[in-house]
């Protein structure tokens, strides 16, 4: 039996927000929050919901980040299109 191991989930902050995506609020959009396949914008309305108040705004790049980090970790792969835009899919092992 193969096993593969992911590097830890580190919380995420992108460039000029002061907000971050805390390891737990991750996990839980990765495990709960997300549809199958989702994209930006279901990550950016995800977020959303879980940030201070003002800090919603600041969404959509807390969700470019969070997905370059779990693109870059193995956590997500890409998933073809949804409604037009780039899907993305929970890693598979």
């Amino acid at each position: 039996m193969t096993t593969h191991i992911k590097p830890r989930l580190t919380p995420i902050q992108a460039p000029g927000v002061h907000a971050q995506i805390k390891v737990r609020q991750q996990l839980d959009m990765l495990r709960w929050a997300l549809p199958e396949p989702f994209t930006l914008r279901d990550l950016s309305r995800c977020i959303a919901s879980r940030v201070p108040p003002g800090v919603e705004k600041r969404a959509g790049a807390l969700a470019e980040a969070t997905i370059q980090a779990w693109m870059d970790s193995g956590y997500i792969t890409g998933a073809g299109t949804r409604d037009g835009l780039p899907a993305y899919q929970r890693g598979g092992s």
